[in-house]
């Protein structure tokens, strides 16, 4: 592929496998980076981005320390800051899965957090003390979604 000598100024933002936001497909390209979707990326430097996640039944606000995590009538939280372990260019090795500690409805649990190529969106799954796993099927979060979420 030719790489441009110029770029229009132009805002389309694209997230590169290098973990990097290039506003837009022609700075990408001059930086020889892969595309791995478009838009913002949403791990950071080995992060989650901070800010509102939400989808189907939950909400989740991230901080650099962790998450506060709404369920509707059961509240939990991320207790670790919402690092992504050696996610830098691995967008074409498959998805990517990492844990963290925390709590669902005051009780201490695991969540894992899986991101699939391609996609900015988040599988989000918790692992109570019982072995038990919630919910089936996993939350799918994405980034800016308030989500939704309703106590009976």
């Amino acid at each position: 592929m030719r790489v441009p000598d110029t770029c229009p100024l132009t805002t389309a933002q694209a997230c590169g496998c290098d973990d990097f936001t290039y506003e837009n497909s022609c700075l990408l390209q001059q930086a020889l980076a892969a595309k791995a979707y478009d838009g913002e990326c949403v791990v950071q430097n080995s992060r989650l981005r901070e800010g509102q996640w939400g989808g189907t039944g939950i909400r989740m606000m991230v901080t650099a320390n962790g998450a506060i995590l709404s369920f509707g009538c059961v509240t939990g939280t991320v207790d670790v800051p919402p690092v992504v372990p050696g996610y830098e260019g691995s967008w074409g090795l498959g998805h990517r899965m990492t844990v963290w500690s925390g709590t669902y409805d005051g009780a201490s649990v695991t969540y894992r957090a899986d991101f699939s190529p391609g996609s900015p969106r988040l599988s989000l799954s918790a692992q109570l003390p019982d072995g038990g796993i919630l919910p089936p099927p996993a939350w799918q979060l994405t980034f800016g979604d308030p989500g939704a979420i309703g106590c009976p």
